[in-house]
């Protein structure tokens, strides 16, 4: 493993005093969002009733004049999630809802479900020249992704998910709000998540590593890693996150243990970058209440 790997995981286990909190009372003295801010002031914690498009949508206002990138919990073998045909690489008309409790097809749903109601073709044309077909698996029991990736293989490199995929400068519909952002894809390692049968892509993504706890724990820094690369690329200025490996793909004790050490893997990740190539204004990590 590298000097840079090995630095990384030294950091992230330092115990320190990070965080500082601020509850935020709205709408007749009910709680609706919780505010946590941390020593590295760009770092802000966020707990929203609607989650990151609603945080977004409350924000709207106060971030207009600014890049903003979404971090997205993404499928690495099948973009879009359940939204995507992986026979066709379109969407699939009976997914394309607002009803969605998962964000990646939420997110589809606010890019392209306005447009796909009125003009199919022009839905589908912008997902098939987008993310449909750049990474993922096809339709067999193959392992081998798109990507270059066979994550069921062993003794692999956590770097494998130094990995992303940004749509930039595109449209998310939220309520009555039409919001410029840059949507960057990006997966953490899948620890437990199987599906109905060995065509399934969560169990064609299984990574066998990912069973200790260090090599999943330097995956999703490198994932991590990914989104804040795409935003200083695209000149992010406000960079939104979900809890990106926190969800079906591990496991409850791991899951914790992700959580009470995020706010440290991205303070870590900006320590190591140059100052000069930040235009990062604020993290927000967002978690639905």
């Amino acid at each position: 493993m590298s000097s840079k790997t090995e630095y990384i995981d030294h950091i992230i286990n330092e115990h320190t005093d990070l965080s500082k909190e601020i509850l935020v009372i709205r709408y007749d003295n009910k709680i609706i969002d919780k505010l946590t801010i941390f020593n590295d002031k760009r770092i802000c914690k966020i707990s929203h009733i609607n989650g990151i498009q609603g945080f977004l949508y409350d924000k709207y206002h106060e971030f207009i004049n600014n890049k903003i990138s979404i971090g997205i919990a993404s499928n690495a073998g099948r973009p879009g999630g359940s939204c995507l045909n992986i026979k066709t690489n379109k969407l699939i008309e009976s997914q394309i809802h607002a009803s969605h409790k998962t964000q990646e097809e939420s997110i589809i749903y606010s890019w392209l479900g306005k447009m796909y109601h009125k003009y199919k073709y022009g839905a589908n044309y912008i997902f098939m020249n987008t993310i449909s077909k750049i990474w993922g698996l096809n339709m067999n029991t193959d392992t081998m992704t798109k990507q270059g990736i066979d994550y069921t293989i062993q003794n692999k490199d956590p770097s494998i998910y130094n990995l992303s995929y940004t749509v930039q400068n595109t449209t998310l519909y939220i309520f009555d709000q039409n919001i410029k952002v840059n949507l960057v894809f990006t997966f953490a390692p899948n620890t437990v998540a199987r599906g109905r049968d060995n065509t399934s892509t969560m169990t064609r993504t299984l990574d066998p590593d990912s069973i200790n706890i260090q090599y999943s724990e330097l995956g999703l820094i490198f994932c991590l890693r990914s989104i804040i690369q795409s935003a200083i690329k695209t000149e992010s200025q406000i960079v939104i996150i979900p809890y990106i490996g926190c969800g079906i793909y591990t496991t409850a004790e791991n899951r914790i243990i992700f959580k009470n050490n995020y706010v440290r893997y991205l303070s870590t990740i900006l320590q190591e970058l140059d100052p000069d190539d930040i235009h990062i204004k604020y993290i927000y990590l967002i978690e639905k209440i």
